[in-house]
């Protein structure tokens, strides 16, 4: 493979995502990215000026994190309190 040919890493692993590419990853409006993005300091966005994007393996595992974590606390709630 010449290297006129070669594909830049970063280009072909596509690490960062968009706002948008997130939010249709999850289903949810870009508004909610944003949020999430403004209320916990541990969402993986990277913004620059203008430009934002989302690491998007950690993005999937904030989420997942988020998901045990409300898991967690419904099932601390007593039976007949909810």
């Amino acid at each position: 493979m010449s290297a006129a040919t070669e594909v830049p890493p970063m280009a072909a692993a596509r690490v960062y995502i968009t706002i948008e590419e997130a939010a249709r990853l999850v289903s949810v409006d870009e508004k909610t990215i944003g949020r999430w993005s403004r209320e916990d300091p541990t969402f993986p966005v990277l913004p620059r000026r203008r430009v934002v994007r989302v690491h998007k393996e950690r993005f999937l595992t904030w989420l997942e994190r988020q998901t045990r974590q409300r898991g967690a606390r419904k099932a601390q709630v007593p039976a007949g309190a909810a």
